[in-house]
């Protein structure tokens, strides 16, 4: 991903890490109306849903902005146990649902440059929703 790119994620995230909470509660109650068939696989506290939401998004800025050097997102989230195929059928839409309760969160800050830049380094890391879970 360029610099630019990257800065951009970098400061959205940097904006938005003060309401962590407020982002991973609206992630939560975006993902139990648009994929209720997941919510088994959910945490229920609060600080674990919060974690694992800044946690997903801090392996994906790291993996966009250090070129080379991937770390997968659920590397030591999640048992092996935890992977379902259902969750691999959902990316796309976990993925929109993410950069959806960001843009939320973030209120007026957030432009259409900072969904397409998400949703961008989301591919470009293979994003991989199971961190939600678990």
């Amino acid at each position: 991903m360029d610099a630019a790119t990257v800065r951009r994620l970098e400061l959205s995230y940097d904006a938005i890490r003060p309401r962590a909470h407020d982002l991973a509660e609206s992630v939560y109650e975006r993902l139990a109306r648009q994929l209720p068939q997941l919510q088994s696989m959910c945490p229920d506290d609060a600080n674990t849903r919060r974690q694992r939401v800044m946690s997903m998004l801090t392996l994906i800025l790291t993996n966009a902005s250090t070129p080379g050097c991937f770390v997968h997102p659920y590397q030591s989230l999640l048992d092996a146990d935890g992977l379902d195929w259902e969750i691999q059928e959902q990316h796309g839409t976990i993925a929109r649902i993410l950069v959806e309760a960001m843009a939320a969160t973030a209120g007026n800050m957030w432009t259409r440059q900072l969904t397409s830049d998400w949703t961008q380094a989301m591919a470009y890391v293979g994003q991989t929703p199971e961190v939600f879970y678990g």
